[in-house]
This record gives structure tokens, C-alpha cells and sequence, in this order.
């Protein structure tokens, strides 16, 4: 059961959050809590990254020797959303309601390091999940195979920051920006944009370290000026 991951992998496209807060739950939609981890795929074999494979935590119990499920993996825990192989069937063939199903078969036989993800009511489940501080969610279609282009919608955390640019990189269209004094990593930027300017920047938090993480550039702020 020894697979590479040479199939099609999911694919996200994105929506601001006012967009999300305004998704009707239920339809052709289920909505997902999005995870911060890592994709991973697990089955009998090992557990498969998009660029690495690694041991289980623990072996896998008789009923799940033949499954591969795929989720997020987090702090040692993996958050199951799919189920891609039974035995010699490919389910990711399968539309998502039917894959389901058979999630839901193997989840009674979940190990402890398996849990299945949250799901919940659109825009409510969203505002639910930000709410506690999480990353997000993601709206999937019902009717979709696995790793059919633009069938998951992902909506995520989103706060915006006025920086201050303090370098240009030359030849690569960004700059080196910091917030109240701090220096908070590179974003790109328009070749208009100069040092000692004042930007908008989106981005989904600021991590541990003190960078924005996954910054966007907005706008110019020439009515701004920071010290």
C-alpha cells in the first residue's frame, strides 16, 4: 500500500472574509475547520507529506490496514477530512458525499491520533472558528473527485497592518518592512513603492516570532507617515 502522492492534490482557491461571514451552510457545501498543519496522507505504510514521508505514530488497527485517509496533521494529531483508497477501490474517484460515508464507516476505528475534522453551518461555523482563534474554514463540493480544480473554497483569518518600508530589494519587487519598530519579514511590493514610504498590509497573523505571516501588499499609504 506503499503510494506516492502522484495523483492530483487538492487545490484551494480563496475568498475575503466578508465573503465567507455571508456562506449559507448546507447545499451543494460542506464546510470544514481549516487546520494549520501539515497535508498528510496516512495508511499502513507510513505517512505521506507533499515532499517527505515518516514513520506512524502507532500502527494502524486491522480495519484501517487497507485504507489511506488524508487530513491535517497537527502536534502528533491527525485531522481526517477524506478517505482516497479501500482495499483495491479508488475512492478518490468518488464525488466527496460518497467518500464520506465511508469516512464515517472508518471513523469507529480511528486509533487515538486520529480525529475527524469539524464541521459545521457556513458563515456561522466560520465566524465560530475565528472566534476561537483558528485559521479558518474550507467550503467543499459535495459532487467533486478528490483533487478536482476549484472544488475547495478556503476563507481564512485575515487583519491588515500599516508598515513602514525600510528596504528595497532590487530585481525582486519587494521590500523589507517593520511595525512599530520591528522588523516583520519581506513582502512584494510595486516598483512605485520606495523606502521610508508607509504600506497596507494584509496578512493571516503575526507568528510567535514577531512576522507577518503570508502578507499581502494593499495599498500605498501616502497619507501616513511613521517615524
Amino acid at each position: 500500500m506503499n503510494r506516492r502522492l502522484n495523483r492530483q492534490l487538492p487545490h484551494f482557491s480563496s475568498v475575503d472574509l466578508e465573503t465567507g461571514l455571508s456562506w449559507h451552510g448546507g447545499g451543494d457545501y460542506r464546510y470544514e475547520e481549516k487546520i494549520d498543519g501539515w497535508y498528510c496522507e496516512a495508511d499502513a505504510s507510513g505517512l505521506y507529506f507533499k515532499n517527505k514521508q515518516a514513520a506512524l505514530p502507532d500502527s494502524l488497527p486491522d480495519y484501517l490496514q487497507d485504507c489511506r485517509i488524508v487530513g491535517e496533521l497537527k502536534a502528533g494529531t491527525l485531522h481526517a477530512f477524506d478517505i482516497i483508497h479501500k482495499g483495491n477501490r479508488q475512492l478518490w474517484q468518488m464525488p466527496l458525499n460518497e467518500r464520506l460515508n465511508w469516512l464515517q464507516e472508518a471513523q469507529a476505528h480511528f486509533p487515538s491520533w486520529i480525529v475527524p475534522i469539524r464541521h459545521g453551518h457556513g458563515g456561522e461555523f466560520l465566524e465560530a472558528i475565528l472566534a476561537e482563534g483558528g485559521e479558518g474554514v474550507v467550503a467543499k463540493h459535495l459532487g467533486a473527485f478528490f483533487g478536482k480544480m476549484g472544488a475547495w473554497i478556503k476563507c481564512k483569518r485575515q487583519e491588515t497592518h500599516d508598515c513602514l518600508v525600510t528596504a528595497r530589494n532590487i530585481g525582486k519587487d519587494s521590500a523589507q518592512i517593520s511595525l512599530r519598530g520591528s522588523p516583520v519579514g519581506n513582502v512584494t511590493v510595486p516598483s512605485c513603492v520606495s523606502v521610508g514610504e508607509v504600506i497596507e498590509v494584509r496578512c493571516h497573523s503575526i507568528t510567535k516570532s514577531g512576522k507577518l505571516r503570508e502578507p499581502v501588499y494593499i495599498r500605498t499609504r501616502h497619507d501616513l507617515t511613521l517615524a
